[in-house]
């Protein structure tokens, strides 16, 4: 099974997932992203820091597609012991990381369930994960972030 949660921002999507790998005494591996500033950082989930795949300013987002791409296998390989994969999160910022996104599409046809966070756009390569046999996605709002939560608790294999 693997899930994403989409919806506005800052309604808890992230904070959930944190949630849900604390009730469960999951060992996490893949990747998170942090706007710090103005600088969007990629890092191995749970680590602070990162690398700096895009920035904004005057009014723009600048994407850095080859950094995207660089770090892909490192954060989407499955590490010995993990127990899930965490991706938080996908937008369009990876529209032009192709590598990126191959090896995406490539963990969902994996045996490691992955949990992670889809930006609500749409683009061929969103639309792809959400298409995905084995991908189930879950709206996120402020009145059923609860709800979603224990459902996902219920429902997942741990």
């Amino acid at each position: 099974m693997h899930c994403f949660l989409t919806g506005e921002i800052q309604v808890g999507k992230s904070t959930l997932i944190r949630r849900f790998l604390q009730e469960k005494r999951l060992t996490p591996c893949g990747f998170s992203t942090l706007w710090r500033g103005g600088e969007l950082l990629i890092a191995p989930y749970g680590k602070t820091g990162g690398e700096v795949a895009a920035v904004r300013g005057g009014g723009a987002v600048t994407a850095y597609p080859a950094v995207f791409d660089r770090l892909s296998r490192a954060l989407l390989t499955p590490v010995p012991g993990a127990d899930i994969l965490i991706m938080d999160e996908l937008g369009f910022l990876e529209n032009d990381a192709h590598e990126f996104q191959q090896q995406v599409l490539a963990r969902l046809d994996g045996e490691l369930s992955v949990l992670g966070v889809i930006k609500p756009q749409r683009s061929k390569f969103l639309d792809a994960v959400r298409a995905h046999p084995g991908v189930t996605v879950a709206e996120v709002t402020p009145e059923n972030r609860e709800d979603v939560f224990l459902r996902l608790c219920k429902e997942s294999k741990w």
